[in-house]
């Protein structure tokens, strides 16, 4: 079971790393749970990556 959670948690920051990289994500805006979640949703990164929408095309989210 200790594996299972430390590869998706490990997958979730790769994604929140590369978030970051794109300029998608300002990670001075990130404030995060305890379980890995951010923002004021408090969504996994995989989450923002895979269905979030920037309708004001800013490149936050």
């Amino acid at each position: 079971m200790i594996r299972r959670r430390s590869e998706f948690f490990s997958s979730e920051l790769i994604i929140l790393l590369k978030l970051i990289e794109n300029k998608q994500i300002d990670y001075k805006t990130l404030y995060g749970s305890w379980a890995g979640a951010f923002g004021f949703f408090q969504f996994m990164p995989s989450t923002m990556k895979n269905y979030a929408v920037d309708f004001d095309k800013n490149s936050s989210y």
